[in-house]
């Protein structure tokens, strides 16, 4: 969500998507989607304000050939922290290590005691607060002189000491541990303030007007990393479009939805996105894992059905440009559970992924390069259908617009 304005909606859990294929071999859904919540925007638009560059031919071709590349043999079978440090010096960029900073934290809450832990907040926040200086970003805690969105309080003690607030503070750090420096700097995040106890909708939100440098961060709601990808996505979108006006005035992108319209009572249009199509599958599974090669028979009619009017990741994706592309934006880091969104046969959806990853290309290839290194070395390359069922298959396979893949929704809200 942006507060001109992106938010990350609270227990909207922009749901924890698994790769199809994958869902079908546990054959269930990782997560599902928390309360939609009316989404209010706040856009203060400047009339100077013209709609958003469209991203040139050249760096749409340089982006999907990217995208379509395959992994080198130098960084197989190496750890995520390794391949970005990898990914990092090959690009002539900074990358930081945050198990440095959170691995005692991770430990303290894995403690095995859910509702205690015995470090207080303050060793949460100044590991977030030293890690994140690192990429120049200051952590602070709110205070009564700052204008809180959506009735969110300055936390008290005893907000601050809960385990919630305590591992919002580890996700922090782990979400700029999958991101460069120089990604940060690009879109100019300076700012994190934490809030407690605004709406139950509201996780997070970009200041997107002024100098769109501020993200707040509602510490009563456990927040994944991706509520942070989704907040910086506003804020690339902010300077690549140049204000909340070419935010939302983004002919390029929106033209790739079709004839799908986006819907801002947060209602999804039928097959229009990516949980729809899971949520069928999941339909689809339960009649079926129960006979004799049921899985592979539910993974043919799934497959017969394919994904070719999936248009947006969620409803929230679907209810206007700017949600839609901080979406999408919050898959450029996503790295640990790649593979499900865009690896089956989302070609409408692949696209405008591909638009948005241009678009970064266009600003710095090398940070382009840098998360598609990562995204290539951890996503799954194949999937349960094509390995164990096609053999006897007489579906016809769907091949994908794509290789590249991406993972896991937020929690909460963006705006």
């Amino acid at each position: 969500m942006s507060e001109s304005t992106g938010e990350t909606p609270n227990n909207r859990s922009l749901p924890k998507y698994a790769m199809v294929g994958r869902i079908m071999a546990a054959a269930v859904l990782a997560g599902g989607v928390v309360g939609t919540g009316e989404i209010i925007e706040k856009w203060h638009d400047s009339a100077n304000e013209h709609g958003c560059s469209p991203v040139s031919q050249d760096s749409l071709l340089a982006a999907q050939q990217l995208l379509d590349s395959s992994p080198g043999d130098e960084i197989n079978n190496k750890g995520l922290v390794t391949i970005r440090e990898h990914a990092a010096q090959s690009n002539g960029l900074t990358a930081y290590n945050p198990n440095l900073y959170d691995q005692s934290l991770l430990n303290d809450l894995n403690s095995g005691n859910r509702t205690k832990s015995s470090l207080p907040f303050r060793d949460y926040f100044s590991a977030a607060k030293s890690f994140s200086a690192k990429f120049g970003i200051d952590v602070r805690i709110s205070k009564s002189s700052d204008n809180l969105d959506y009735k969110g309080q300055v936390p008290k003690n005893e907000d601050l000491e809960d385990p919630i607030a305590k591992k919002d503070m580890v996700n922090l750090i782990q979400s700029l541990g999958a991101v460069p420096l120089e990604y940060i700097q690009m879109i100019g995040l300076k700012n994190i303030v934490l809030e407690a106890n605004a709406k139950s909708y509201a996780a997070a939100y970009a200041k997107v007007g002024g100098p769109h440098d501020t993200i707040v961060l509602n510490i009563s709601m456990d927040n994944e990393p991706r509520v942070l990808w989704h907040e910086e996505g506003h804020l690339f979108d902010a300077i690549t479009c140049h204000g909340p006006q070419g935010m939302k005035n983004d002919h390029g992108f929106t033209a790739l939805n079709g004839r799908q319209k986006y819907n801002s009572s947060s209602h999804p249009i039928p097959d229009s996105t990516h949980y729809e199509f899971v949520q069928e599958a999941s339909d689809v599974l339960d009649a079926h894992t129960t006979k004799k090669d049921g899985l592979c028979v539910a993974l043919e009619e799934i497959r017969h059905k394919g994904l070719n009017n999936v248009v947006f990741t969620d409803a929230y994706a679907g209810t206007n440009p700017m949600e839609d592309k901080a979406q999408l934006a919050s898959y450029f880091p996503d790295n640990m559970d790649n593979a499900d969104v865009f690896d089956n046969n989302t070609p409408l959806l692949e696209k405008k992924y591909a638009y948005l990853f241009a678009r970064l290309y266009e600003r710095d290839p090398r940070i382009a390069r840098f998360f598609n290194t990562v995204s290539l070395h951890s996503g799954m390359t194949t999937d349960f259908f094509d390995t164990e069922c096609s053999s006897n298959s007489t579906a016809p396979l769907l091949s994908p617009f794509s290789e590249h893949t991406t993972s896991s929704m937020p929690t909460g809200k963006q705006y």
